[in-house]
């Protein structure tokens, strides 16, 4: 009946006593499937063109249908990821459908908003790498910074694919293939060094002042790291790219370390940023 489709957010109130009408009138539907393989809402795409509508149209939330707990095609991906210890993360309907109708099976998409921490407990109990593959725009980018921010503080080692600006993984894999696809996941661009890359590219090095303004943004990013390997290797790739010394790159990130624990600064906080003597987090063992 119209109530019980209005609830499961089918149907639209109609106003001033008129007939409720379809949410999903002219649209290209996808099921939505929770994790037991049970259809839970919808995704449709607007078919006409030049129509005032959202491209893209969820179901509302509902008593089955939350979007906070929800990854799409989650119920087919998760035998392959635990296989493979690997998950790739979309950003659209298609891009799920055309990789696994490719054979790349441990895929999953997001529903349009960004990453919520449910989605990620989700995630890192399948596997232990998350691939983020979204679009190569700036919407794309933006969506991406913050589903890597959410994963990577929750433990996970998150890498990044990057494809040609306005590319997205339909279009990669029908277009070359899922080979080569696969080989651009083998090549993803560690969390850490996708955003130095990012930080890097969008600075310019013609000057001192220049340069220091890169390194200072760069080791922004480097001081938040725990493992002092890791730090030690992206000095040497923050020195290389900004044509300076690896003892100047260090000597920032420590100064920018003290500032930031006088001043209690992004990420300082009495039970979680306690640091050594040399001005890095401290680690449960010392």
């Amino acid at each position: 009946d119209d109530e019980t489709a209005i609830e499961a957010g089918l149907l639209v109130p109609g106003r001033d006593g008129r007939q409720p009408f379809s949410r999903f009138r002219d649209r290209l539907m996808f099921p939505i499937w929770d994790q037991g393989g049970r259809v839970i809402g919808f995704g449709g795409r607007l078919l006409a063109d030049g129509v005032r509508a959202p491209r893209y149209l969820n179901s509302p939330e509902t008593a089955l249908f939350s979007k906070r707990n929800t990854l799409y095609g989650a119920h087919l991906a998760a035998k392959a990821a635990k296989e493979s210890a690997s998950i790739i993360v979309v950003e659209g309907y298609t891009d799920c459908i055309s990789l696994f109708q490719h054979g790349i099976e441990n895929v999953v998409a997001s529903l349009g908003t960004a990453f919520t921490e449910q989605q990620a407990r989700w995630l890192a109990r399948l596997a232990e790498k998350i691939i983020i593959a979204f679009d190569a725009d700036a919407a794309g980018e933006a969506a991406t910074l913050r589903s890597l921010d959410m994963l990577a503080e929750l433990g996970m080692r998150v890498a990044v694919v990057t494809m040609a600006p306005g590319q997205d993984p339909d279009e990669f894999v029908r277009q070359q293939g899922p080979d080569r696809f696969r080989a651009a996941v083998g090549t993803a661009v560690p969390l850490t060094e996708y955003k130095l890359n990012k930080v890097l590219a969008e600075s310019t090095l013609n000057t001192v002042e220049d340069r220091a303004r890169a390194v200072e943004r760069a080791v922004a990013i480097v001081g938040r790291l725990e493992s002092a390997v890791e730090r030690e290797g992206y000095i040497h790739f923050i020195a290389e790219r900004c044509g300076v010394t690896p003892e100047s790159v260090r000597a920032e990130l420590l100064r920018t370390h003290a500032n930031l624990t006088k001043s209690g600064g992004p990420g300082h906080t009495p039970e979680k940023n306690r640091h050594n003597n040399k001005g890095f987090p401290r680690r449960d063992n010392e």
